[in-house]
């Protein structure tokens, strides 16, 4: 009875799954989970892989492209409210701020299942807070409708994205990630593009509001390509305090506060520097801010292409690009032609894309316990929020200070940029010379193989996920589980062992010498068949217990 009230579930659960929704709006805000727990192979590729990498570059496109676009409001705000570039550089800094705050918890949501409702949650708040914006007169209702509506909207679209696109790659991890981060840089040269073609001809609320067109026409295809691929699972613990104990971590931790908190200075106030120290007009100055947007396409994808090949790996690539933008910042004090403001930002949009995309890709470093590494990543994301909040108002206070001056600015962003990255090589160091076992080579070559042997191993996967749903790791032996999962095997014979996924393994173990004869030794097998064709419990005294 048990088994037939089992397969009447399932059937059950297959026809609700399957039952195609009334409406097609329905279909879009229906989440599609898997069915069971059983975890597949990341497919490292295919149609529906990189379907999620486009839908990811749309997600980064509407979030960061959108801040990244900041430098146009910072000149508007500043000229039609009064307001200083301080407080107005208030409005991005929260709504990154919210980006990176929220996005540790937006990421819990995503593993409990709830992937497709924190994009239906997020496009409603930043389609609001956009067309919001475009009916604003006074700094409150853009700080209201610009920074925290719309920041609480980016928190709940990214970083579930970016982890989601992790559950599809392994090998090709690093490439997918540098064409979804790339989709900031190209919101931040479209969006400038349609600002400096329409604001003349319609105006500003107009011109705000075919924005949020294109915000919602991308969250309408994002919602239709989102396919979350593993099923629910209990999120863990959000803070993990004893993580700081370990020096590497806390070093890197500061390195990258420092590194984020004077990056993104120069995308908010080039717009404002073209006009106000170099004179140049509206649309030129509109011109700075999507070339260097446009520069941080290649900026993100580039390294990492280039991060193992010719730097040793991605942290050193993110130490180097974080010391050449600092110098980049030091020569932006000397600039003082159009001509040399279009060098400067050609080349700091290639170096500061590549340090905000390397940013990302150098977290799993952090630690060398696989298990650990959402709840580490999380905390550094909470972390280098506050270093988003800060960091653009301290400029504009800077620059006020110097009485419209960006020496001072530039002179502490390059600074902290240096310092940051020594930061992370002082982490390197203390990753190399500490006294565990755990060298960053070792770690990295355990984790390649335990995804090579995953890769290669997907039967014998299922098969393991399948029996963890009755047994704690699948088996009442503890003894016989080993990491990722062991290997389930369909048959033996000799000294070999066949799994099920068709591999022929040489048997060292033996049973743990219960069969150092092997297994199917024909001596033993013909003495077992003898007993099986006499029977063997005969219920009183047989000729063979003599």
């Amino acid at each position: 009875m048990s088994g037939e009230k089992q397969v009447t579930t399932a059937n059950l659960d297959d026809d609700q799954n399957s039952a195609p929704p009334r409406f097609m709006l329905f279909a879009l805000l229906r989440e599609n989970l898997a069915t069971t727990d059983a975890v597949t192979p990341p497919p490292d590729g295919g149609l529906q892989a990189w379907t999620q990498v486009a839908m990811a570059h749309l997600i980064l496109f509407c979030t960061w492209g959108f801040i990244n676009s900041f430098g146009f409001f910072q000149a508007y705000y500043e000229v039609t409210m009064r307001v200083s570039g301080s407080r107005i550089s208030w409005v991005a800094s929260i709504q990154a701020f919210l980006l990176s705050f929220i996005g540790s918890f937006s990421g819990r949501l995503m593993d409990a299942g709830y992937y497709r409702y924190c994009l239906i949650g997020g496009f409603i708040l930043q389609i609001i807070g956009i067309f919001m914006v475009s009916l604003c007169k006074q700094y409150w209702q853009v700080f209201l409708a610009q920074g925290l509506c719309c920041g609480i909207g980016d928190g709940l679209l990214f970083c579930p994205t970016t982890a989601l696109i992790a559950t599809y790659f392994v090998k090709r991890r690093a490439i997918a990630l540098g064409l979804s981060l790339s989709g900031s840089s190209t919101g931040g040269l479209i969006f400038p593009i349609m600002v400096q073609q329409l604001l003349p001809k319609i105006g500003f609320a107009w011109t705000v509001r075919c924005m949020g067109f294109v915000v919602l026409f991308c969250s309408i295809v994002c919602l239709s390509l989102a396919r979350p691929r593993l099923p629910r699972r209990v999120s863990g613990p959000l803070v993990e305090p004893s993580a700081f104990r370990e020096l590497p971590y806390s070093l890197f931790v500061v390195g990258i506060f420092l590194t984020l908190w004077a990056v993104y200075f120069s995308y908010f106030y080039i717009n404002s520097y073209a006009l106000d120290v170099i004179g140049t007009s509206n649309s030129d100055s509109l011109s700075m801010l999507y070339i260097i947007n446009g520069m941080g396409i290649p900026g993100r994808i580039v390294p990492t292409l280039a991060a193992d090949r010719y730097f040793g790996g991605i942290l050193n690539t993110y130490v180097v690009l974080g010391i050449i933008a600092g110098v980049l910042l030091y020569c932006w004090m000397a600039v003082k032609s159009y001509g040399g403001v279009i060098a400067f930002v050609i080349c700091y949009g290639l170096i500061g894309g590549g340090v905000q995309g390397t940013a990302l890709s150098s977290l799993p470093m952090l630690t060398t316990d696989l298990s650990k590494m959402g709840v580490r990543s999380g905390m550094v994301l909470s972390i280098v929020a506050f270093a988003c909040l800060t960091g653009p108002p301290l400029a504009g206070a800077l620059i006020q200070r110097d009485d419209g001056s960006y020496t001072y600015a530039c002179a502490w962003g390059g600074t902290s940029l240096i310092l940051g990255s020594l930061f992370v090589i002082a982490a390197r160091w203390a990753m190399l010379h500490r006294p565990q076992t755990s060298h960053p080579r070792v770690v990295t070559a355990l984790r390649s193989a335990r995804e090579a042997f995953t890769t290669s191993n997907p039967k014998s996967l299922l098969a393991y996920s399948e029996a963890s749903r009755y047994f704690p790791a699948g088996n009442t032996r503890t003894l016989l589980h080993s990491l990722p999962f062991p290997s389930t095997f369909q048959a033996a014979h000799s000294c070999y062992l066949t799994s099920l996924d068709d591999a022929t393994h040489i048997d060292f173990c033996s049973e743990y010498t219960s069969s150092l004869f092997g297994h199917s030794h024909p001596v033993i097998e013909t003495a077992i068949e003898a007993v099986l064709s006499t029977g063997w419990n005969c219920g009183g005294l047989s000729d063979r217990e003599r």
